[in-house]
Formats: structure tokens, sequence, C-alpha cells
């Protein structure tokens, strides 16, 4: 992400309350950081706990659910999630295949990520997202 640095410069009055006058001005600079939004961001392994206990997802779907992230079209919010891709994530996670079909599954069922054909998942945007 980009980062903006902005000079200002700030006049602070103090004044009589009784009266309205102004009694003294002081001028100072204060140094503002406008961090400039990206055509793409992904909230992350430290949120994830929040969301997902906010949200009631287990955190055991949270390690699969990085690499869900990690892999995902950002474009589309889609990941493909065949026979190959599978193993690899078997082979991250140090688990059989079928315990990956499982976590798929579970991910499924809160709604981490949503079927859209065979082998075709839509990634929840409020989870992982992209924009600005």
């Amino acid at each position: 992400m980009s980062q903006t640095s902005i000079i200002e410069t700030i006049t602070e009055d103090i004044f009589n309350a009784e009266d309205g006058v102004v009694s003294s001005s002081t001028k100072r600079a204060v140094k503002k950081t406008k961090i400039e939004p990206t055509d793409e961001f992904i909230k992350v392994s430290k949120y994830l706990s929040v969301i997902f206990a906010y949200n009631n997802i287990p955190t055991t779907l949270i390690p699969i659910s990085l690499l869900i992230a990690q892999e995902m079209e950002f474009k589309t919010n889609k990941i493909y999630l065949l026979i190959d891709r599978k193993k690899e994530f078997a082979k991250m996670l140090d688990v059989s295949v079928d315990r990956i079909n499982k976590l798929i599954q579970d991910c499924e069922k809160y709604n981490i990520i949503r079927r859209q054909g065979r082998g075709v998942y839509e990634v929840n945007s409020f989870l992982f997202s992209t924009g600005t």
C-alpha cells in the first residue's frame, strides 16, 4: 500500500468563555499519513480468528481458509478445488485428501465458500475480498 504524508498547520485559539475574546493562539504543524487504498486486499490471519469467532466459525478452518484465500482468483473471488489442488493442500497441511474434502464441506457449511459448479467455488467476500 502506498502512503502519502501531509503536513497541516493547525491553529488553536484559547478564548475567555465570559466575553468570547481570544486570549491566545497557538500554531503547530501536524503530519498526517494517508494510506492509499489498493485495488486488491485481503484480510489475513491475525484478523481471521476474530472474524471467525464473531461469525461462530470453528478456528480449525483457519489453515484451509488461508490456503483458499492465497489461491483464489482476486478479480472473481473464485477458486478451483480440483484433485490436484486438493493434493497440494493436503501436503501443505500434512493431512489426507479425505480430510481436505471434509474441510471443504465444512467451509461450505459455514459459508466460507459457495459451490458454483463442479470443483468451482466462490469465496465469501466478507471474509476475503478485493476492492477499496
